[in-house]
């Protein structure tokens, strides 16, 4: 949570830098790129999640076949990435973006896609209950990315979006690089290793599971992460930068709150493979407690969010109580739902959750366009996901219930 915190301030602090170094159009714009780049995660097809299981619920004697499925996703990411790229490639030139924004887009997302595999060293960690170590690798790219745009305000030097992307880039997959490196000791497997082939070894049971895993991500990402752009689609670049400021403050509290769902998931899932009611019962506990007080915490918020942004923006950006409340009723209702959801993904009932996702994916769009055509504007989007989201929430709270309740026995989770 302190690696969190600290992460969270670099970033509040260089909205109102970027602001000012590029202007509100061109942020809009570059924070509409910056977003597109969470749907990178989704090539990972789900296997994150599934080796988290997997690592968190090791006992003695299983050691060698988590290192088998580790080693056959890693091969199954490097084969995806080079896909991808030829993909990317081909597409790029399609889209008919601006000059500027195309050469930014390269910059951004090339490098990802050719360092995909080397993502499944957090997943590792965090099954790995190394959570706190994770986080301060995951944030020390945002320190030195917020380190130069420092630097830039300080010199009154406007950079490039370009230039943005390639400083970004490179801190990042430097970050990526040392968490991978820490995966690969905590599972010891020789680097080597990873390059003789095992693909065709992958239990097709892991695959399954990785791949009901990829539903779930997307229909997050459609949900929780596609704010910006749609918000770009339906009201331009402009409220972008409005919607992204707002969503900002409100991330900086749900940013803590994953951290507590990443710990309890590795958690829950060793608890499982134990029979551990009682622990699972406790659980469950804390973190419904844990989301009320969340919950309490995001509405009042909401009320001083308005002049928070306009002091914080330098009035650069304002935004009004309704757009904020709106927000905060989105981020009470997806932490409820992430209790529930929590337990399912751990105990790896992932089905219903897919029935559950496919609706909202293809429901998300259209109730947007139906709130932004009502007036709405950019409250439009956290509304039509915290409408969404309801069902699920009452859904998968009630099966984490009855998952805990099943729990007797390390035999009765795996059927």
């Amino acid at each position: 949570m302190t690696a969190k915190l600290a992460s969270m301030a670099v970033s509040l602090v260089s909205v109102p830098l970027l602001l000012q170094l590029l202007g509100t159009h061109t942020y809009g714009t570059w924070a509409t790129l910056i977003s597109l780049i969470a749907f990178i995660g989704l090539l990972d097809l789900g296997v994150g999640n599934s080796i988290r299981n997997s690592v968190a619920g090791m006992q003695a004697g299983r050691e060698e076949s988590v290192r088998a499925e580790f080693i056959a996703f890693f091969q199954m990411l490097f084969i995806l990435a080079l896909m991808m790229l030829a993909v990317f490639a081909f597409a790029l030139p399609r889209l008919n973006l601006v000059p500027e924004s195309e050469c930014a887009a390269r910059m951004l997302y090339i490098p990802l896609l050719l360092v995909l595999p080397l993502m499944l060293g957090a997943s590792v960690l965090q099954g790995a209950r190394s959570t706190g170590l994770q986080a301060w690798l995951q944030a020390t790219g945002g320190w030195l990315f917020f380190g130069y745009v420092a630097v830039l305000a300080w010199l009154g030097r406007t950079p490039t979006l370009f230039e943005l992307a390639f400083v970004w880039s490179a801190f990042y997959v430097a970050a990526l690089l040392m968490s991978f490196a820490f995966a690969v000791r905590v599972l010891k497997i020789a680097p080597g290793r990873l390059f003789h082939w095992s693909l065709a070894a992958l239990p097709k049971n892991r695959l399954r599971v990785s791949l009901e895993f990829l539903i779930l991500q997307l229909s997050a990402l459609v949900l929780y992460s596609l704010g910006n752009t749609l918000v770009f689609r339906h009201l331009g670049a402009d409220e972008v930068a409005r919607y992204d400021v707002l969503n900002k403050v409100f991330q900086v509290g749900f940013g803590l709150y994953a951290i507590v769902i990443g710990v309890m998931w590795s958690e829950i899932a060793a608890h499982r493979a134990a029979g551990d009611r009682q622990a699972l019962s406790q659980a469950l506990n804390r973190l419904s407690g844990i989301a009320i007080l969340f919950s309490v915490g995001c509405a009042t918020v909401a009320f001083a969010a308005p002049w928070l942004i306009d002091q914080w923006t330098r009035h650069h950006v304002r935004v009004t109580t309704f757009e904020s409340l709106s927000l905060a009723g989105l981020a009470a209702v997806q932490s409820m739902a992430y209790v529930g959801a929590v337990f399912m993904n751990a105990f790896e009932r992932i089905r219903l959750q897919i029935g559950l996702a496919i609706v909202s994916i293809g429901l998300m769009i259209p109730t947007t366009s139906m709130l932004v055509n009502a007036g709405m504007g950019i409250a439009s989007v956290p509304l039509a996901a915290m409408l969404l989201t309801l069902l699920p929430m009452v859904v998968c709270n009630f099966n984490a219930f009855r998952l805990v309740r099943s729990a007797s026995s390390p035999q009765v989770s795996h059927e």
